[in-house]
């Protein structure tokens, strides 16, 4: 095994050797979109600011230094931004969920987590968001279906 194969490697929970993957993070992306569940906030777009990683199930050793054989993280941002500027959506967590959605559409993704906040409101006395840590379902870590 090569060395960069074993740092690939990681362990669960339990110290048992899982399936190579590596992580794409991104950070600070600013979306302007109608959200909010209030009357006032229809009609009024707000900056809302997505940051993400996903967990993806392939050995980046691989790859050969070719696009094609990677997660777009482009992509992905103008799919996300296609999603956002397509209707208003009243709650952060529907939008959080829906990211999620996007990221799991490629095979590779096994785990998303997702944080999204609202910039503008308040006055900047507090900026509300939420977090959630997804996984694919039958991925390592992933809840028992119920």
């Amino acid at each position: 095994m090569s060395h960069a194969m074993m740092a690939l490697i990681t362990e669960d929970e339990n110290d048992e050797p899982v399936a190579p993957c590596y992580r794409i993070r991104i950070e600070d992306f600013i979306v302007t979109l109608s959200i909010g569940a209030y009357k006032h906030e229809r009609g009024r777009p707000q900056r809302v600011r997505i940051d993400l990683e996903m967990a993806i199930d392939q050995d980046v050793t691989a790859i050969a230094d070719r696009l094609s054989a990677v997660v777009s993280y482009d992509g992905l941002l103008d799919r996300i931004e296609r999603m956002a500027s397509s209707r208003h959506i009243n709650l952060l967590e529907t939008l959080a969920l829906e990211v999620a959605d996007i990221c799991f559409a490629d095979a590779r993704v096994r785990r998303v987590a997702v944080s999204v906040k609202k910039l503008d409101i308040f006055d900047g006395r507090a900026v509300p968001g939420i977090w959630l840590d997804l996984a694919r379902p039958g991925s390592p870590g992933a809840a028992p279906r119920r």
